[in-house]
């Protein structure tokens, strides 16, 4: 018996047991999605049960309800301040406002849902348009639920995000860049290239190639991180990879190496990350 609560991550619940994919999609037509395979891999792993009680617009009690009976144990967390702001959600401002402290800014809307609807992951297209933003600039995500994993990816690069809900099928979150805030740290410099970007990226180096496409998870993530580990400085990593290894990327930002990490994406399950040990 698994041990789930509010924090657990679908792509967990999901391996546990495979019929844990039609006990979520049957709570509302958002999550329903998550019957399809292409797009279950883009929010499985991303997302809690807590945060796809929110895009479905159900609760995580009913969640509880539709995983009890496939044998999971519900741990009670404890109880929090439910009046502070959501840090993962930033602050929330009335409609059509952005930052009062920035009302003059530019807005680059950027409407993900014809790519989410036609199977894409549009991970890397919002973050080409956020990093491609110029001072005064601030993009506007508009989606069909609040997406925490980007806000929580952006977050840690020193973005000012609010967010605000315009009906149950569409909510906008701004992202400010950190460029124009107080200066923040970034722990790491990640880019996302074309092919000929990536490829003059490797030519300086003789990288270590690994594969970690034929794993199961958490294999790949233990893998690249036993090989950086034993990286010399001034040397590549040259990884295959099934898809943009979001939780390694995150959990990097605290590794004080600060590598150079560059992202091509082929094609569906086909991804190429070079990283840098300067």
């Amino acid at each position: 018996m698994i041990t789930i609560n509010s924090t657990t991550k679908l792509s967990t619940i999901i391996r546990a047991n495979k019929d844990s994919i039609e006990a979520i999609a049957s709570l509302s037509n958002e999550l329903a999605r998550l019957r399809n395979p292409i797009l279950r891999k883009v929010m499985a792993s991303r997302i809690t049960i807590a945060e796809a009680a929110e895009i479905g617009g159900c609760t995580t009690e009913q969640c509880k309800r539709a995983l009890i009976p496939l044998g999971f144990k519900w741990e009670e967390e404890p109880e929090t301040d439910s009046s502070a702001p959501s840090s993962a959600q930033g602050t929330a401002f009335p409609p059509h406002t952005l930052h009062p402290a920035f009302p003059s800014h530019t807005l680059i809307e950027f409407d993900v849902r014809p790519i989410i609807w036609s199977n894409s992951d549009p991970l890397k297209a919002i973050l080409e348009k956020y990093r491609a933003l110029k001072p005064g600039e601030t993009l506007c995500i508009i989606n069909s639920f609040v997406p925490t994993p980007l806000i929580r990816l952006l977050e840690k690069e020193g973005a000012s995000v609010s967010t605000e809900t315009i009906s149950p099928s569409e909510y906008r979150t701004y992202f400010t860049p950190a460029s124009i805030l107080p200066p923040m740290p970034t722990e790491q410099t990640i880019f996302f290239d074309t092919a000929e970007q990536f490829a003059a990226a490797c030519a300086p180096y003789t990288p270590i190639e690994i594969d970690v496409r034929p794993l199961e998870s958490p294999l790949p993530m233990q893998t690249i991180l036993a090989n950086l580990a034993q990286l010399p400085r001034g040397s590549a990593l040259y990884v295959f990879h099934k898809r943009v290894p979001l939780p390694l990327l995150e959990h990097l930002e605290n590794d004080p190496a600060h590598y150079e990490i560059h992202i091509l994406t082929l094609a569906e399950n086909n991804v190429r990350v070079l990283f840098i040990k300067p």
